[in-house]
């Protein structure tokens, strides 16, 4: 709420606002883990970091993790890559 206040012979809009709290709430949604998903959770995450936040960390680890792996297929010859037979004889 505001309101003008006179001071003097001039007339100087002074606004008195009241403090407001605003309440912003994201649609959330339910999704069901299984009991030993949900502490593997807890052990990923951070004290005081919620499962959302956790889950959003980890996706973007993998969005990084994967275009990396497409820049090293860009970067690499074709003649260098093996089959995974071959990498498997390689590490024995």
């Amino acid at each position: 709420m505001s309101c003008f206040r006179y001071e003097g012979s001039l007339l100087k809009a002074k606004f008195f606002i009241r403090h407001y709290t605003l309440h912003i709430t994201m649609s959330t949604t339910t999704v069901r883990i299984d009991k030993e998903t949900r502490d593997m959770l807890k052990e990923v995450g951070s004290k005081g970091q919620t499962y959302d936040e956790i889950i959003q960390e980890m996706l973007e680890l993998r969005r990084i993790f994967i275009e990396d792996l497409y820049s090293i297929l860009e970067e690499t010859e074709e003649d260098e890559w093996l089959t995974t037979e071959e990498l498997r004889k390689e590490l024995e």
